[in-house]
């Protein structure tokens, strides 16, 4: 049963995308969006991009900092201009640099170590804390636990380990005329 624990849809969706550990019982995970298809084993992945890190993502397609995606979501009116705002001077204020890298978070490996677990569950503070987007967050909970994750080569949208297809139009059946 999905839980409902926040009046934020958008938070109770990524539950179970950030704090895997507390849902699954496994060793390894693989996270894709309700968008994306894996097209080679899971364990061709998990032996390639699990042997020096416990956790293995696509980097951001467009930008490599959590300082530039905050001004996009602004703009895009993602989450409150307000809340980024104050997690962003919280980032800053910590030392957190500039261009430090921003990840995909479409797909997401790990292995279910202490230190993911430990991750995950600043990372699920994070977004509890300060904005729903968790492009804006990860990658300062990586840097604050000196986690190095493993890189997909490409980008999901161009992956010869994923198939990405656009989310069909959620309004689209509202613009069909009946015949």
């Amino acid at each position: 049963k999905p839980l409902n624990l926040f009046v934020d849809p958008n938070r109770n969706a990524k539950i179970y995308k950030v704090l895997a550990h507390q849902f699954l019982d496994c060793d390894y995970s693989l996270w894709i969006d309700g968008s994306i298809t894996l097209l080679i084993p899971m364990q061709n992945l998990i032996d390639y991009y699990l042997k020096d890190s416990d956790i293995a993502m696509f980097r951001h397609y467009k930008r490599n900092c959590i300082y530039d995606e905050a001004k996009v979501c602004k703009k895009m009116k993602l989450d409150s201009s307000e809340v980024i705002d104050k997690q962003m001077a919280k980032y800053k204020k910590e030392g957190y640099p500039a261009k430090n890298g921003l990840n995909e978070n479409t797909v997401i490996l790990r292995r279910h170590t202490k230190k993911i677990e430990e991750l995950n569950n600043l990372w699920w503070s994070e977004i509890c804390a300060g904005s729903r987007r968790d492009q804006l967050s990860l990658n300062y909970c990586f840097w604050k636990l000196k986690i190095k994750p493993a890189i997909f080569p490409l980008t999901v949208y161009k992956s010869f380990m994923f198939n990405f297809q656009i989310h069909q139009d959620a309004n689209i059946l509202k613009k069909i005329k009946p015949f």
